[in-house]
């Protein structure tokens, strides 16, 4: 996998969270004044409700791992990140049939 490639699937990761309610980055009618400096806005909140949180993103592609291991992937480093997304735990879980899935709590 190409690190454009890698990019474009963070990108999905980002937009498959955004559609369950969860917000990456700084939001100024949600986001209170605690939630700390320009890094931590790279994080992962619950914007709806506060139940609906992820629990992990199983990535599938290893050639995705790679690309985060190496960190390659734009802000997004498994090395850097203690092996978290956004904040999220990520686990290598490898199949053919899909990049990754996002396990949210029930």
């Amino acid at each position: 996998m190409l690190k454009q490639e890698a990019d474009d699937v963070i990108e999905r990761i980002r937009e498959d969270l955004k559609r369950h309610g969860v917000l990456i980055g700084y939001d100024p009618e949600f986001t209170t004044a605690e939630f700390g400096c320009d890094l931590d806005h790279h994080v992962a909140q619950v914007r709806e409700d506060p139940n609906n949180r992820v629990l992990q993103i199983a990535i599938h592609d290893e050639g995705l791992w790679h690309q985060l291991q190496q960190g390659n992937v734009y802000r997004c480093s498994v090395s850097d990140c203690r092996g978290k997304l956004f904040g999220i735990p990520i686990t290598i879980e490898p199949r053919e049939d899909e990049s990754y899935t996002i396990e949210y709590r029930l």
